[in-house]
């Protein structure tokens, strides 16, 4: 048998993709129907089967809809939240659906619809890749007249799971829009078992979660730039002006000094922005890497530089985030 393989599996009328590498004992399974999200990343250390993606209550519970957010939610069109949900974009006004608690709209809108399926590539040696696809629907274009579809490919192959995006606008204008993804990364143990690496040196001031375009040197309490424990570190804070390797990828990563268990987040020259979640009442850590600052489409009004992207008709957006596991 070839040692990556692809296993589907049905749950509460949920079909899960399971994409396994034999060898290494590392699978990751993902619920297309639920945001094509990425609810499982499991790894063999020694005799044991290590969780490293964090959800709230049991896999064939997540149908319910009880939590909002959790495994890896795929942000898009905009990443973090719009205060209110309003925001102008070329002399227009829009209003999109406020989903959250604290009255903002946050995340965007594709995390949580049914992406179809279109691909599972033939078992082999080297890699099994997942492809799923969602195009925006007419209840979505109402409120956002924006046109798109976008795709993403999971494709594992020994030690790293690659998510590789793409987003189209398909409308006959341009087409404002921000990326990022959400990976809640499992703290299994002691926090203080785990250090980050993370090297940042802009820290955004925030009010109310929300950039209001002044930043500062990073504090600090979160100068991650040196390996640093996470206990009794809690945040949910934004950064830029990451360190970049010559070709303009950035790489940060957790590690268990104990068992000296290393998971890094290397993305591609679109992300200039991270946002560190790890709330007290998790035992996870979320490093979200973000082609734009929250809140763009109404800072870039105010002629700061937010990195909003736009995109004309029939042009194509492409981006890559990599997982890298050492045991």
């Amino acid at each position: 048998m070839a040692q990556f393989i692809a296993e589907t599996e049905k749950i509460n009328d949920l079909e899960f993709v399971k994409l396994v590498d034999r060898k290494n004992a590392i699978q990751a399974q993902i619920i297309p129907a639920l945001g094509n999200n990425l609810v499982s990343l499991t790894v063999g250390i020694g005799s044991k089967i290590s969780e490293l993606i964090w959800i709230p209550s049991e896999i064939k519970k997540l149908k319910d809809g009880h939590h909002q957010f959790y495994g890896n939610p795929i942000l898009f069109p905009f990443p973090g939240r719009i205060p209110s949900g309003q925001f102008d974009f070329q002399n227009q006004k829009f209003q999109v659906p406020i989903n959250f608690e604290d009255g903002t709209a946050i995340h965007g809108f594709v995390y949580n619809k049914k992406w179809e399926l279109s691909q599972i590539s033939d078992p082999s040696d080297r890699d099994i890749s997942l492809k799923s696809t969602f195009r925006s629907t007419p209840a979505i274009e109402k409120f956002f007249p924006f046109p798109f579809r976008v795709e993403m490919t999971y494709t594992l192959r020994p030690f790293e799971l690659e998510l590789s995006f793409t987003a189209e606008n398909i409308g006959t204008k341009a087409f404002p829009f921000g990326y990022g993804i959400h990976p809640y990364f499992l703290l299994s143990g002691e926090r203080s078992d785990w250090v980050l690496y993370f090297p940042a040196e802009e820290h955004f001031e925030l009010i109310d979660l929300l950039p209001t375009g002044n930043t500062h040197m990073v504090p600090e309490m979160f100068d991650f730039r040196k390996e640093k424990s996470l206990k009794d570190i809690y945040m949910d804070d934004l950064f830029g002006n990451l360190k970049k390797d010559t070709d303009g990828y950035t790489t940060c990563w957790i590690r268990n000094v104990k068992t000296n268990f290393k998971l890094s987040v290397i993305s591609d020259p679109n992300f200039d922005f991270y946002v560190l979640f790890a709330p007290k009442w998790g035992p996870f850590i979320c490093i979200e890497p973000y082609t734009c600052i929250p809140n763009a489409f109404n800072l870039a009004n105010k002629g700061l530089s937010t990195r909003l992207k736009i995109l004309a008709p029939r042009e194509i957006f492409k981006a890559t985030i990599l997982f890298k596991i050492e045991v």
